[in-house]
């Protein structure tokens, strides 16, 4: 059985400890700004499904864990 160092753990990531300041939910605007990322471009990411959502009433609400995911697939 292999065991896992600390720091191989993906959830124990440099973007985890950057967006530690937000909620585990997070609004467009704040992906907006943790991406540092315009409007169209944000609810474009949303709307084709790039990051998990819900939309609740008028809002989406985005799994902050997705946009990570998100930045780690590009690496």
């Amino acid at each position: 059985m292999k065991v896992i160092n600390n720091n191989q753990n993906p959830d124990n990531n440099i973007y985890a400890e950057l967006f530690s300041g937000y909620p585990e939910i997070i609004s467009v605007e704040q992906m907006m700004e943790m991406l540092q990322i315009g409007k169209v471009l944000a609810y474009r990411m949303v709307e084709e499904k790039q990051v998990k959502s819900a939309k609740i009433g008028r809002e989406y609400k985005i799994i902050k864990k997705s946009v990570i995911d998100l930045l780690l697939k590009g690496e």
